[in-house]
């Protein structure tokens, strides 16, 4: 198992600053999820190879982009 520790100041004090607008325009609280599911997805495109499954026939890796 891969842990990773990240910090979460620069994602709070941006919360902080946003909270209240984002809040007004769009009726919801703005969370911590955004930076989470930004940086998976980031992590996908930029290594392919989490993002692969190895085909069992051919014993080829497949990514998809």
């Amino acid at each position: 198992m891969i842990m990773k520790i990240c910090l979460m100041t620069n994602s709070m004090k941006l919360r902080s600053e946003y909270k209240v607008a984002f809040l007004e325009k769009h009726g919801v609280k703005l969370g911590f999820m955004l930076g989470f599911v930004k940086a998976a997805v980031s992590g996908l495109q930029n290594q392919l190879v989490i993002n692969a499954v190895i085909d069992g026939d051919t014993e080829t890796m497949l990514t998809s982009v």
